[in-house]
């Protein structure tokens, strides 16, 4: 069973910190833990009355009105009902429309997602040769100047010429003179020319292919450019997320995110509420400073540190998912990045300060091996805790995620641009990829996101394809795995309900028609007029 574990001796924890990747052992990194401080005054939210306002998942659809007050939903009643508003109460009538519960984006990583709209999407090419000529393009491309070129996105599912994409090509086809890096969906794996490959220290050999840790480090090392250049596109990129009706994410970049954060803040940001990951390079800088999953750390209470994360096995893109079959015509069961021992290891150590766990798995024997492991634990993993991807299950063990108390972090829009390289690799299987209704068949929670910028921010799309498991216009993939409207809804929404209730946080979306009463279409056709975090505009129509 654990053919997937090839080269796992090799694959120590210390030899990790040799690739260059982020770690925190530099104070300025960490910064000292925020005390406790009130909410900035200048952003602390004023009581408002919203009325003449339609409220999603309620049972009347009547209209109604919504008090808000220090940032949460203080009452809620009748159109014509009015009681115990504050002297200096903003009133904002609504005109009608629906609001609900804001979005939540469950994974994404912040800076990969800022750089993704200065590199070279590579998502519609179909073949290597393509790629080569949208590469030679690109070199001459002002939008592309900085000295590393970058492509991102490849989807080699259905080309017809895999065998040309390597190391040499790119040098004799493209450029031999100026570093080019190219990138499969997911970031589990990049292809380099040779100055690329000497630029970063690695030597011009072989394929130019590199795969997961070794893979990894480029995701930082490339293009990297100033904070107040970052800082730029990464608001730029929440705006966006805001306008899709998103109040909050949960930052999986594989980086010690705080001294970013906090000073993102301290310069102004307040668009999202920002739950940060911690991986392994990081663990011990951050129980040093007392952290643990919930603690704020920013003085207005938007950044949180959030899971503890692991990358237990490769990707899809990159024929590295671990799985119990080999992939055709191979003897390659794909990448086991970490042994049974330190996935154990390291989920109970995390658990044990106080982390919630978030861990990659995206093939069915990387799922088998991580759901038995932690099952073996003297202790549950924490609440909220999660199977990031879950992508490819054994679907007899989905059980064990009840048993766990477990949540699938899952990327439903993952299922329609796979779609081709899944019938390529996983032919037979499909009815457990994306297994969602199986998921929800036994009661096991789910939360929806992007792992933007592996795919689209955008909610509406990722419910639609959850319920109908096509894109709009394309072929579907094992419909009898679509989830139902409401299941979609509360595994979109910041309070992972249906509604709005007394009591919540004003956390919310302002749409022109009620999701719960849309197919597919009607999903993607919905207009957001406005997006609310704590009671204030993010986004307004």
């Amino acid at each position: 069973m654990l053919s997937c574990l090839r080269g796992l001796i090799a694959l120590s924890a210390s030899n990790q910190d040799s690739r260059k990747l982020p770690n925190s052992s530099d104070s300025t990194l960490v910064g000292e833990k925020c005390e406790k401080q009130s909410i900035n005054e200048s952003r602390k939210p004023s009581a408002v009355f919203y009325n003449n306002v339609r409220l999603i998942g309620s049972k009347g659809a009547g209209l109604c009105n919504v008090l808000v007050q220090d940032g949460q939903v203080k009452w809620i009643g009748g159109v014509d009902e009015i009681r115990g508003l504050p002297v200096d109460v903003e009133k904002v009538d609504l005109e009608g429309r629906w609001l609900g519960p804001s979005m939540i984006d469950w994974h994404v990583h912040s800076k990969l997602a800022a750089h993704y709209n200065h590199r070279v999407h590579l998502e519609t090419v179909k073949s290597v040769e393509e790629v080569f000529a949208r590469m030679r393009e690109a070199l001459t491309d002002p939008r592309y100047d900085r000295e590393d070129l970058i492509g991102v996105d490849m989807r080699n599912g259905d080309w017809p010429d895999n065998d040309l994409m390597n190391r040499v090509n790119l040098d004799e086809r493209v450029s031999s003179t100026r570093p080019i890096f190219l990138f499969y969906n997911g970031y589990h794996s990049v292809v380099c020319n040779s100055v690329g490959l000497e630029k970063y220290g690695e030597k011009a050999e072989g394929s130019g292919i590199l795969l997961e840790h070794d893979a990894w480090p480029l995701t930082h090392q490339l293009g990297k450019v100033g904070d107040e250049v970052m800082d730029g596109w990464v608001q730029t990129w929440a705006e966006n997320a805001a306008s899709m009706g998103v109040t909050e994410i949960v930052d999986l970049e594989i980086d010690f995110n705080i001294r970013d954060w906090r000073r993102r803040c301290i310069n102004g940001f307040d668009t999202l509420r920002v739950n940060l990951g911690i991986y392994e390079y990081h663990f011990e800088d951050a129980i040093k400073q007392g952290y643990k999953t919930g603690d704020v750390v920013d003085a207005d209470g938007l950044i949180k540190i959030g899971p503890f994360k692991m990358v237990t096995d490769g990707g899809l893109g990159s024929q590295t998912a671990c799985c119990h079959d080999p992939y055709p015509n191979t003897s390659d069961h794909g990448i086991m990045n970490d042994s049974p021992g330190k996935i154990k290891e390291w989920t109970r150590k995390a658990t044990e300060h106080g982390f919630r766990l978030a861990i990659h798995a995206i093939g069915d024997q990387a799922n088998t091996i991580c759901l038995n492991t932690m099952a073996t634990n003297p202790i549950p993993p924490l609440e909220g805790s999660t199977i990031e991807h879950a992508q490819l299950l054994v679907l007899d063990e989905i059980p064990i995620f009840t048993r766990l108390g477990l949540t699938a972090s899952v990327q439903p829009v993952h299922l329609v641009d796979d779609r081709e390289t899944c019938l390529k690799y996983w032919p037979g299987r499909e009815h457990r990829a994306w297994a969602l209704k199986s998921l929800a068949d036994v009661g096991v929670k789910m939360k929806f996101g992007s792992d933007n910028p592996v795919a689209e921010l955008n909610p509406w799309e990722a419910m639609a394809v959850a319920i109908s498991r096509k894109r709009q216009g394309g072929l579907p993939l094992s419909e009898e795995q679509a989830v139902d409207i409401h299941t979609a809804w509360v595994s979109s929404t910041s309070n992972g309900k249906a509604s709005i209730e007394v009591g919540d946080r004003a956390d919310f979306v302002l749409v022109d028609k009620d999701p719960l009463q849309c197919n597919a279409d009607g999903l993607r056709s919905i207009v957001v007029h406005g997006t609310i975090l704590g009671g204030r505009w993010t986004f307004r129509k």
